[in-house]
């Protein structure tokens, strides 16, 4: 048996609580709609650079199924979420509502349940007399990007990085490419163990692929290593700071250095030193980086959109440090949702919290390519009220 989480009748005291936004003075009250040809400055109904936000009630007529289907697939419970729906749609064969369907149709994608999902479609069609949504063979391909330049293979690392960053992602989808790599550490600060572990991966990936990697203010994060490793300190939980060190000293050419810090690792963990392997690039100051910028089109590769990725959970929120790092640098915030898979209901209460200050300041936020099943938790965590989310086609 399913329990909802929700009270049908009164759904207002156990709904999380929407948040508010109070109008600058002088600005337009939200319900009063917007002049319907907006002029340059404008961004599909938001004006850029001005705190003026029309915001709607999205949640208040949700239907109760929805969402607690959403919630359901929010916590993980996946099974529970297409029972309720399916079992929904075969007792209420007058209901012409699509988003029960849409929502058990996004279940059957992202289970894997191609059977399910096409025996769906026959009823969908008869049902609303009009297309199915389509099987996606494999996950939609992110926007495509303007031809690479010399510059395009650009990753840049700034403030602290932890486990399952979209920058470390971001490297991990370029070694494919088999083309020249360049990561700069210039505004770097810090990085968990388990992302120097992932960083180490990658690079060893690209000495493997034999793909040239370029290090830009590559001592800030060396500097950084030294300084979490001590000689005879033998903490298994250093090791990634260790390789990960080695592994910079390889990539850079400074084989006097590498041999230094791999007896020192020998002795420390009682195991082999580790080899040399000539695959030096050379590296480069800030300052010649920044001369060569001058000199190169930069490209804009991951500078003008977002891309969020995977499973949003409290475990994994490192992308909404990213996310707030990337609004403070745009004008306007462009997120790709086409590889979010879920977010959790805690991770979308700070979803929220991460994008006021945004709003408050005025800046526009749109989300696009959002699955139905987020697009249902955004809509019941009050964030459609606040930001422009475009649910995938």
């Amino acid at each position: 048996m399913v329990f909802s989480f929700f009270k049908k009748k009164d759904q207002s005291e156990e709904l999380p609580q929407q948040p508010t936004y109070k109008q600058p003075a002088g600005t337009q009250p939200a319900g009063e709609k917007p002049i319907a040809d907006p002029g340059p400055d404008t961004m599909d109904g938001h004006t850029l650079g001005s705190a003026v936000i029309e915001v709607n009630d999205s949640g208040a007529d949700i239907q109760p199924e929805v969402e607690e289907a959403a919630i359901l697939y929010a916590n993980e419970q996946t099974d529970t979420a297409v029972e309720l729906l399916s079992d929904y749609i075969e007792t209420h064969p007058q209901d012409h509502n699509e988003e029960p369907w849409l929502l058990l149709f996004e279940l059957y994608q992202q289970c894997g349940l191609h059977t399910e999902f096409d025996e769906l479609a026959i009823k969908y069609v008869v049902r609303f007399e009009r297309s199915a949504p389509i099987w996606r063979e494999a996950q939609a391909p992110t926007p495509i990007k303007p031809e690479a330049s010399t510059r395009s293979n650009y990753v840049p690392f700034s403030g602290h990085t932890e486990t399952g960053s979209n920058r470390i992602t971001e490297l991990q989808g370029l070694i494919g490419k088999g083309e020249k790599i360049r990561l700069d550490f210039g505004k770097f600060e810090s990085l968990e163990a388990g992302s120097a572990q992932e960083l180490l991966q990658a690079l060893l990936a690209c000495r493997k692929a034999k793909i040239l990697v370029q290090m830009i203010g590559g001592n800030k994060l060396t500097d950084w290593l030294q300084n979490q490793i001590e000689m005879m300190r033998k903490v298994d939980a250093e090791i990634p700071y260790w390789l990960l060190l080695l592994e910079m000293y390889l990539a850079q050419g400074q084989q006097e250095t590498f041999e230094n810090l791999a007896v020192d690792y020998a002795v420390t963990y009682e195991v082999s030193p580790p080899s040399w392997e000539s695959s030096a690039q050379p590296a480069m100051t800030l300052e010649e980086a920044e001369e060569e910028a001058t000199l190169e089109p930069v490209q804009q590769q991951a500078a003008d959109i977002f891309y969020m990725h995977g499973a949003l959970t409290d475990r994994n929120s490192g992308q909404l440090r990213e996310l707030t790092d990337f609004a403070a640098n745009h004008a306007q915030v462009l997120i790709d949702a086409t590889s979010l898979s879920r977010v959790d209901f805690i991770s979308a209460g700070n979803l929220l919290n991460t994008l006021m200050p945004m709003v408050t300041i005025g800046k526009p936020v749109v989300f696009d390519h959002v699955n139905a099943l987020i697009y249902a938790l955004f809509r019941i965590m009050g964030i459609n009220d606040l930001v422009m989310v475009r649910r995938r086609k």
